[in-house]
C-alpha cells in the first residue's frame, strides 16, 4: 500500500524538477523529501496451507528485498499499531469485526487454520491480531504523512492479511478489513481532508473498495484490472461508475487476460502525447492524497492467471511513473 503525493514514493534525484504540493500547502514534497515505511514481522503469523498464493513469504520476500537494497535502511521507519474499534467501525459493521476477531476458534480439525470466510480465505489463531496491525499499520503510516511538520509525506505499508475484496460486512478474497477503506476514513475524519483519490491496480477488480464508495463523492476510486466473467471477483466493469452522488467517482478500467506493459501505459501514463484516461481525472478532481492499493500478483513469480504486466523494466516503471506524471 502506497500513500502520498502524487509524485512518486521514493525520493526525487538530485535535480529533478518535483511540483512542491499536491493540494494543501502543508504537504510539500521535494528532492529529498523522506519517504515512511511501515511493517511489523508479526504479520508474517497469519498462515494457512503451505501453497496457498497469499502466504507469509510473499511479506517476507517484500522484505529482504527492501533490506538488500537497501531501501529500508533509506526510509522513516515508522511504529505500527492495531486498529481500534472506533477505526474499524468507520467502514466495517460491527457483525463483521467481532467474526473477524473470532475466526481462531474456526480450525479444522488436524490443521493450524480454518476457513471460516469461504474456501479460499483462511484463519489460523494469530489471524486477528495480524488483519488488526495489517490495518493499524496503514493507519500509523496516514498519521505520519498528514502531520504537520516536515516530516514524511509520502510512505509504503508493507502488510497482509490485503484488504481490497473486503465489504462492509464481508471477507472475502484473502481479504479481513479493507485496510485503504479504514485509511481514507482516518484521512478524512481526522485530518480533515475534503477529496482523496484510490488507485488499485492489482489484477483483481478491488470490489470491496468499489463498493464501500460508491455512492461517496469525495472519493475517487480508480481500479485497473483483469475483467471476465470466470475471473475473480467477476466485477469491474466499465458501467460501474458509482450510484447517487457517488457517480461518475467510481472508475473501472477492465483490461482482458494477457493485458502488458502497453496497455498500462496506455491507461496510466501521463505525457505530452499521451493524455488518456487516469491523469485527466486526478487532474480535475484534485485529491489532496492519493492511495495505491499496489497489488503485485500480475507480474511474473506469483502464482495468479491474469494479466501479464512485467517486472521488467517498463512495468513499474509505468505504474509508478504514472504516479509522478499526475
Amino acid at each position: 500500500m502506497l500513500i502520498g503525493s502524487p509524485w512518486g514514493f521514493a525520493p526525487p534525484p538530485p535535480g529533478s524538477s518535483v511540483p512542491s504540493s499536491f493540494g494543501r500547502e502543508a504537504h510539500d514534497v521535494g528532492p529529498g523529501s523522506p519517504v515512511a515505511l511501515v511493517t511489523d514481522e508479526r504479520l508474517l503469523l497469519h498462515a494457512g496451507p503451505s501453497n496457498h498464493p497469499e502466504r507469509p513469504a510473499r511479506l517476507a520476500e517484500i522484505l529482504k528485498q527492501l533490506e538488500i537494497s537497501g531501501l529500508s535502511a533509506a526510509c522513516v521507519q515508522l511504529s505500527s499499531r492495531e486498529a481500534t474499534q472506533e477505526e474499524l467501525l468507520r467502514v466495517h459493521s460491527q457483525e463483521h469485526i467481532d467474526q473477524v476477531f473470532n475466526s481462531a476458534s474456526s480450525k479444522k480439525k488436524g490443521k493450524a487454520y480454518g476457513t471460516p470466510f469461504g474456501p479460499d480465505t483462511y484463519a489460523n489463531d494469530e489471524t486477528p491480531l495480524c488483519a488488526s496491525l495489517s490495518t493499524g499499520c496503514l493507519l500509523s503510516l496516514v498519521d505520519k504523512c498528514l502531520e504537520k511538520g516536515d516530516g514524511p509525506r509520502c510512505g509504503f505499508a508493507a502488510i497482509r492479511p490485503p484488504g481490497h475484496h473486503a465489504t462492509v460486512d464481508k471477507a472475502s478474497g484473502f481479504c479481513m478489513f479493507n485496510n485503504v477503506a479504514v485509511a481514507v476514513r482516518q484521512a478524512q475524519q481526522v485530518h480533515g481532508l475534503k477529496r482523496v483519490a484510490v488507485v488499485d491496480w492489482d489484477v483483481h477488480h478491488g470490489n470491496g473498495t468499489n463498493d464501500i464508495f460508491e455512492k461517496d463523492e469525495s472519493v475517487l476510486f480508480f481500479s485497473l484490472h483483469r475483467y471476465d466473467s470466470y475471473f475473480f471477483p467477476g466485477t469491474g466493469f466499465v458501467e460501474d461508475v458509482g450510484k447517487a452522488e457517488g457517480r461518475g467517482y467510481n472508475v473501472n478500467c477492465p483490461l482482458d487476460k494477457g493485458f502488458g506493459d502497453l496497455d498500462v501505459a496506455h491507461v496510466m501514463r501521463s505525457l505530452a502525447e499521451w493524455r488518456y484516461l487516469i491523469c485527466p481525472l486526478m487532474e480535475k478532481f484534485e485529491p489532496e492524497a492519493i492511495f495505491i492499493s499496489a497489488g503485485f500478483d500480475a507480474v511474473p513469480g506469483i502464482r495468479q492467471k491474469g494479466g501479464k504486466r512485467s517486472d521488467g523494466p517498463d512495468g513499474p516503471a509505468i505504474s509508478n511513473g504514472a504516479s509522478g506524471d499526475t
